[in-house]
């Protein structure tokens, strides 16, 4: 079997799950997460025959997506801002649209001038937020809190994995009940944190129908989904921690469902947040709101 016809072969075995060009773009990248064959030797390699041994390992990723396995869950990791995080059933794989929330903070943090930045990246999953940046600054010190074990676990080892302390930089990470902030009390202490950036759960549950297998199946549901009937109730709690553990002029960053942008702006108002703004994706949908602490 050659590399191109490999991908055709990923595509047809993936076809009741994706679309054709998905299904290709699944074997593309299979071929470079497994294989380490990017595009430019994909491109040389095309038409060339498929290692045996190498064939044998892809072809298990590829039943294991047969069964609606997400590939990151396969592969063991995700690329998030240019660094490879590992993921693990029970965490949330991170998602293009949050480097955008990530590069949003990023450049507030630089243009404010702050020079060691303290930062809590709540709903931490799988520490992408919060370790990408770290990575990003010296001397960034960012306390990560989840309530799953296991997030803080793969949070941990990201963050020693991708050597944050080799940029000067520090990920801790502490369990919280973000719905019950007291079960954080040691670390939630006041006007300490110069931003919160958040990706908490934002997925109303009436939205499953519209959702893939692979994700409602596989991706831990309590990270994804909210009650219908109460949708922004971690952005009510977290957005009330905020207020007390933000420095004055300290910036508070969400991600967000986009039906919702302006329920999150008024939330983040009535709590005495300043100057709060929605920012769209590169999808145009809104995806992103910022506020500060008066």
């Amino acid at each position: 079997m050659t590399h191109s016809a490999f991908v055709r072969y990923v595509a047809e075995r993936l076809s009741s799950l994706y679309p054709f060009e998905e299904g290709r773009a699944a074997g593309l990248r299979l071929l470079d997460d497994v294989g380490g064959i990017d595009s430019k030797g994909y491109a040389m390699l095309c038409d060339s025959e498929l290692d045996p041994q190498l064939f044998a390992r892809l072809d298990e990723c590829v039943s294991q997506m047969c069964e609606g396995k997400p590939l990151q869950y396969v592969t063991g990791f995700e690329w998030f801002h240019g660094h490879r995080f590992d993921v693990e059933p029970g965490v949330l794989i991170p998602r293009p649209e949050s480097e955008e929330l990530v590069e949003w903070a990023a450049q507030w943090i630089e243009s404010s001038g702050i020079e060691e930045p303290v930062i809590l990246d709540a709903a931490c999953g799988s520490g992408a937020l919060g370790v990408a940046l770290a990575l990003m600054k010296k001397g960034t010190t960012v306390l990560s809190c989840d309530i799953s074990p296991k997030a803080l676990e793969v949070t941990s080892k990201n963050a020693c994995k991708l050597g944050v302390d080799k940029n000067g930089s520090s990920v801790t990470t502490f369990e919280c009940d973000i719905l019950n902030s007291s079960s954080g009390k040691r670390y939630l202490t006041g006007e300490r944190f110069d931003a919160v950036i958040s990706n908490p759960p934002y997925v109303c549950e009436s939205e499953k129908i519209f959702m893939r297998p692979n994700v409602v199946m596989y991706e831990p549901f309590e990270a994804i989904f909210v009650p219908d009937a109460d949708p922004l109730l971690f952005y009510r709690s977290i957005t009330d921690i905020s207020a007390y553990v933000l420095k004055a002029g300290g910036a508070l960053f969400f991600e967000i469902n986009e039906m919702f942008g302006a329920d999150v702006v008024k939330l983040m108002k009535n709590r005495g947040f300043a100057d709060v703004e929605i920012r769209v994706d590169f999808r145009g949908k809104q995806r992103m709101v910022r506020g500060f602490k008066k």
